[in-house]
């Protein structure tokens, strides 16, 4: 039975975000002609931090229901892990979809504030691939890195 409700679940939560998330995209497909980078970039970010909550809260409520961990930290008992250590996952998922935003909302302050000289394309570029690279990129590798430390030792 526990099996039966996990599996239902799962298979629930997942129909739910796809549809949700692709009507959002469709939405925003229709449109992409109107809308500006940053808004974009800010607008995915978002829909993606609440697809992924309503997803993660649908997992954890099937969890509790079925008496499972959902947990990789590996405690047995009462937990006292950070939330990094239990869900290293939705962490890094969040902190990719946080820099998403901060990424729109830098391009969107950049480019009302500051005259750098460079057509609006050239622009946008340069600082999608130097905010992305420093907000998303670097943080996951500094991760991977003090994993791969743990794991020689």
């Amino acid at each position: 039975m526990i099996s039966f409700v996990s599996i239902l679940g799962i298979f629930a939560s997942i129909i739910f975000a796809v549809f949700g998330g692709f009507k959002q995209l469709e939405g925003l497909g229709n449109n992409l002609h109107h809308i500006a980078i940053y808004k974009m970039l800010m607008y995915i970010g978002c829909t993606g931090i609440v697809i992924t909550s309503i997803v993660f809260i649908s997992f954890y409520a099937v969890s509790k229901l079925t008496g499972l961990k959902l947990h990789s930290c590996g405690c047995d008992s009462k937990c006292e892990c950070s939330v990094y250590k239990k869900y290293p996952v939705l962490m890094m998922t969040y902190h990719f979809l946080i820099s998403m935003i901060s990424t729109g909302f830098i391009i969107l302050l950049l480019r009302h504030y500051y005259d750098f000289g460079l057509t609006n394309k050239t622009f946008v570029g340069v600082m999608l691939i130097v905010m992305f690279f420093i907000l998303a990129i670097l943080p996951v590798l500094i991760f991977l890195y003090q994993k791969f430390l743990k794991i020689k030792k």
